[in-house]
């Protein structure tokens, strides 16, 4: 039973676009094992368009999404293997330059939330974002990675404003349209994530390519559009980011910080939903954690569900079992507790219950 309830913790990334491609074969038995509680599917292409702007992210992208027909069946396919529990299957589909569903692969193009904030009314926007939920329905995705509710702090920002994708520079409007993303998807029985907590959108790097450090830039407003959202029963879950706050940890970027997850999220917000990892394959981590120091400090953290892309030049297809058993060690040792593991494993169906139907 431990084995499974970790799995639900577990989120991958895959090479692959067919059924019977080997690494998709892998991933099909990882499930049926419950190795796995979700995964994540990517486009090469729309990568490639997002990061134009930094070259050295770009490879190695995993490129799952052609054609529509072959995103449903690839989709189908993975969760027929989901016998005892149902399989998380999501995707960044923001609008804009984050979108992996775009006119390259054959879906329609939206636009971003820049955009969308500067031009629609929130009704309008709510129409628009229903729309995007049917394409994302359609095809077998049950889970969008959005929206961000970063506040547009710095017009620099490499991973924020440069692609437009904070709806405003006040958390007033970030909130307003935030809300239609969520209610819209909520429409159509799809989980959403806020990001990226607690806040990226005053920093001056991208947590792609390593530590990002919004110590003397970030503003205590950047919590607002989570404190509301969590208040309204509006947040379904949290991502939180790579960036490092030496206010709040001197030494853990959020992503493995009790202080800040523990600490703010759960305790001075409230929020007892899910919460998610950014990327743990991003250069902020990868490159300064190993794989058993980023799992135990993640989930001592406080995080449910660890994504693990498998991107940007990683390709490891056993991962799931690799983690499962530091989390069994770490148990072993006392450094994580089976509490800790069942609550997560709790919120995860929790979830999955509300939005999956």
């Amino acid at each position: 039973m431990i084995d499974e309830q970790i799995g639900q913790m577990i989120n991958i990334g895959f090479s692959g676009d067919a059924p019977d491609c080997p690494s998709v074969k892998t991933v099909l038995t990882q499930i049926e094992k419950g190795e796995i509680g979700g995964v994540t599917l990517f486009s090469a292409t729309a990568a490639k368009l997002s990061n134009k702007h930094i070259p050295s992210v770009t490879g190695g992208i995993n490129d799952n999404i052609k054609n529509p027909e072959q995103v449903k069946r690839l989709i189908s396919a993975l969760k027929a293997q989901a016998v005892k529990y149902s399989l998380f299957v999501g995707v960044d589909q923001e609008g804009g330059l984050v979108q992996r569903l775009n006119s390259r692969n054959g879906f329609p193009n939206f636009k971003t939330a820049n955009w969308i904030a500067g031009n629609l009314s929130e009704e309008q926007a709510y129409d628009m974002y229903c729309k995007l939920s049917e394409v994302l329905v359609e095809v077998g995705f049950n889970f969008n990675f959005a929206p961000v509710v970063d506040i547009r702090r710095n017009y620099k920002s490499p991973a924020i404003t440069k692609k437009r994708r904070s709806f405003g520079k006040n958390a007033e409007t970030v909130i307003k349209f935030a809300k239609q993303v969520i209610k819209a998807s909520d429409a159509y029985n799809i989980a959403t994530s806020l990001k990226h907590f607690p806040g990226h959108g005053s920093a001056k790097k991208d947590s792609h390519l390593g530590f990002v450090d919004i110590t003397d830039v970030w503003q205590p407003d950047e919590l607002l559009p989570y404190k509301t959202l969590i208040t309204e029963g509006l947040a379904r879950s949290v991502m939180v980011a790579h960036v490092i706050n030496k206010n709040f940890d001197g030494y853990l970027p959020a992503s493995l910080s009790k202080n800040i997850i523990t600490g703010i999220l759960r305790q001075e917000l409230g929020f007892d939903g899910v919460i998610i990892s950014d990327d743990l394959h991003m250069g902020a981590i990868r490159n300064n954690y190993s794989l058993q120091d980023t799992v135990i400090n993640a989930i001592n953290a406080g995080t449910d569900i660890l994504i693990f892309s498998n991107n940007f030049g990683v390709s490891d297809l056993e991962l799931p079992r690799k983690i499962i058993d530091i989390v069994k060690q770490a148990i072993s040792e006392g450094k994580i507790t089976t509490e800790q593991i069942e609550r997560s494993f709790e919120r995860i169906l929790k979830l999955k219950i509300e939005t999956i139907k």
